[in-house]
């Protein structure tokens, strides 16, 4: 016997006087996985022992609100990093864009590189200048949808007015208002296991508190209304 196997033939020996091996969910011996640590009957606490990426596992449900730079980015890492997962993107306005869709004063731009500003999975050497305009940023955010096919995942016209999570299902219940084609509107349900909120801030506007402004007669208007 050599001396390599009479250490293994040692360690072996320890664990079986030592008992069952007990851990954690996710670690090394989880046939061995005491009850206690994943399932307590009297709060209710339970984690489901799930192999990632299993197909025999559930299916999980995502929805993202927004379809601006952060949206789109969402929608191509998921497609492209997850398995077994539904994606439904809701976006408020009638295309992608975000605050590049809905901001058009004269001179509306980004203060950063166009070679830096976009997506590290789609870079673009075509900018017609340094620092672009809303217009060629919203056409680039809309080609790279086109291109890799990320309309799929995408609700137009559909704005989430609320969303609710419900504790003893785990999930989220949300409302969703529809703009039709003839102006009219409805409101729709849908729920999900995980909510990602890709709305920005810039999109958000709101007029500001000029002391009289409610008297004057005047239009009042802001560059992201």
């Amino acid at each position: 016997m050599t001396q390599t196997t009479a250490v293994a033939g040692s360690m072996t020996q320890a664990r079986e006087a030592a008992g069952p091996v007990t851990t954690r969910p996710g670690n090394m011996f989880t046939e061995n996985i005491s009850p206690e640590y994943h399932n307590n009957p009297e709060t209710g606490y339970y984690i489901p022992l799930t192999t990632l990426g299993d197909p025999a596992s559930r299916r999980l449900k995502v929805i993202t609100i927004g379809a601006g730079m952060s949206g789109i980015m969402l929608a191509h890492n998921i497609e492209r990093d997850c398995q077994n997962i539904e994606h439904v993107i809701y976006e408020k306005n009638s295309e992608v864009g975000g605050t590049w869709l809905q901001n058009r004063y004269p001179g509306c731009a980004c203060d950063a590189p166009s070679a830096s500003y976009q997506l590290n999975f789609a870079m673009s050497p075509d900018w017609p200048s340094f620092y672009s305009q809303a217009k060629p940023i919203n056409d680039y955010l809309i080609g790279v949808v086109d291109k890799l096919d990320l309309r799929k995942y995408m609700t137009f016209n559909s704005e989430v007015i609320g969303a609710y999570f419900d504790a003893d299902r785990g999930i989220w219940n949300l409302e969703i208002q529809q703009t039709l084609s003839d102006g009219t509107t409805k409101v729709i349900k849908d729920d999900c296991d995980l909510l990602l909120g890709a709305i920005g801030i810039l999109d958000r506007w709101n007029l500001p508190k000029i002391p009289g402004i409610d008297k004057f007669k005047g239009r009042i208007v802001h560059s992201a209304g």
